[in-house]
């Protein structure tokens, strides 16, 4: 008789607790990043904080700090800080974000564009990357994922120069004289974009029609922007 009630209540549980958890699933897979509209950030490591419009001088709401593990859909043009911390951005490839791509950054500040299939993380936040102090942001992402630091734009590249379709890590360090990019055992595409101002927009038709690019080659490599484009180590 005791054993009767426990098995039916066991079972009770069971049933309620069984389409409560597929709901929670569900709602995780529905959750997708809208291109031109929106990305998808969860936080990996430390402490992410997220300005969903403006940047750390000019904010217009509130700072969010993010929960490891917890996945955000937020508006292009918000700025993440990962200064702390690490995020995994993830955007949409299709239009309707059935197609995806994700990229991890991490040691820096930066705004999110996208301009067609192609996500730009602005290095500094919105506007001109000013620089008041040397800063870098250290990324693992793949080609349709660009950084713009300084007056440099840079994505990973295959061997023939076309966008790699697997993740690739680099660092981008903004000496605010100089920009260097890095670039470990992989080639890394760089173009000069002529201002700090230059836009996300610029840096999709510089690197699409691949002018007066240059890439990085073997272990540690790297490259320095300053006046133009220049190719060092």
């Amino acid at each position: 008789m005791v054993k009767l009630v426990a098995s039916g209540l066991l079972l009770a549980v069971a049933f309620v607790g069984g389409p409560a958890q597929g709901a929670s699933q569900a709602a995780r897979k529905s959750l997708r990043p809208h291109r031109g509209k929106s990305v998808l950030v969860t936080p990996t490591k430390g402490v992410v904080i997220l300005y969903r419009r403006g940047n750390r001088k000019v904010v217009t709401g509130s700072p969010e700090p993010l929960r490891v593990g917890v996945t955000v859909r937020v508006p292009l043009g918000a700025v993440l800080d990962t200064s702390s911390g690490r995020a995994t951005i993830t955007s949409a490839i299709s239009r309707f974000g059935t197609v995806t791509a994700r990229g991890s950054f991490a040691e820096g500040v930066f705004a999110v564009h996208q301009t067609g299939s192609d996500t730009a993380i602005s290095l500094g936040g919105n506007g001109a990357r000013v620089c008041s102090a040397p800063r870098r942001l250290a990324s693992r992402a793949p080609g349709s994922f660009m950084v713009l630091a300084g007056r440099s734009a840079s994505r990973p590249v295959t061997a023939l120069g076309e966008p790699s379709s697997t993740p690739v890590p680099w660092v981008a360090k903004d000496r605010c004289t100089a920009t260097t990019i890095k670039g470990r055992a992989r080639r890394i595409e760089v173009v000069d974009l002529g201002s700090r101002e230059a836009s996300a927009r610029r840096a999709h038709r510089l690197l699409s029609h691949t002018r007066g690019f240059f890439t990085t080659r073997g272990q540690n490599s790297s490259a320095t922007v300053r006046g133009r484009a220049l190719a060092a180590g």
